[in-house]
């Protein structure tokens, strides 16, 4: 088991090497394998970036994120505008349903409605997260295509086999209708969001129950 001071200097590693995140506004803290991250950022993809260096570092078991979107005075945008260029984002966006409802307040933008795909579903949260002046994405948005594989156990469990991150063999995948739960212990949370994201990707997939440990 690493110590969290190792596991601290590793953390302060990647967000330096994160081209994304300015390291030196971002306070670190370890306790327990938790990763605590706090500061403010000047946008929302900033603040996603740093929680996704966080989830690759080796020993972090769970983070705990304190970070806040603050953009400068000069730059801060109106609800009304953040609105206006959310639906454009989503207008001009083929890949996204046009039936998507968006409402924004104080800088949170909720997204709501009904899409075919969880890609199409993560698409639309993580194209308006770099929109400037938003604070945070809210995803309410619901996949409504019931599974059409045979077997989803069978099709997640091949889904993990072609990804070169996991140890297939330590992930057990249990199904009941549209929703998957999984179980078993992977090494890192970023191990743990790429078993997470493969077994949404099966279309149909209306719920996953992650229960993996990091260990």
């Amino acid at each position: 088991m690493r110590m969290d001071s190792e596991v601290r200097q590793d953390l302060i590693d990647e967000l330096e090497w994160e081209p994304a995140v300015n390291a030196s506004e971002i306070g670190v803290a370890v306790h327990n394998g938790i990763a605590i991250l706090s500061g403010n950022v000047s946008s929302y993809a900033q603040k996603r970036a740093a929680e996704q260096a966080a989830g690759r570092v080796h020993g972090v078991k769970a983070i705990a994120e304190e970070i806040e979107v603050k953009s400068p005075d000069s730059n801060q945008q109106t609800d009304a505008e953040i609105a206006q260029d959310v639906v454009e984002a989503l207008m001009w966006n083929s890949g996204i349903a046009t039936e998507i409802t968006v409402k924004v307040e104080d800088g949170v933008v909720t997204i709501n409605g009904d899409v075919e795909s969880q890609d199409e579903r993560e698409n639309a949260k993580h194209l308006l997260e770099v929109l400037e002046g938003v604070r945070e994405v809210i995803n309410l948005i619901s996949v409504t295509e019931h599974p059409s594989a045979v077997n989803l156990k069978e099709e997640i469990k091949k889904a993990f086999e072609r990804v070169a991150l996991l140890d297939a063999a330590q992930l057990e995948v249990e199904t009941h209708g549209d929703e998957v739960i999984l179980n078993g212990n992977v090494h890192s949370m970023a191990e743990l969001r790429e078993a997470e994201y493969a077994a949404w990707a099966n279309p149909g997939v209306k719920k996953v129950t992650n229960q993996l440990k990091v260990v």
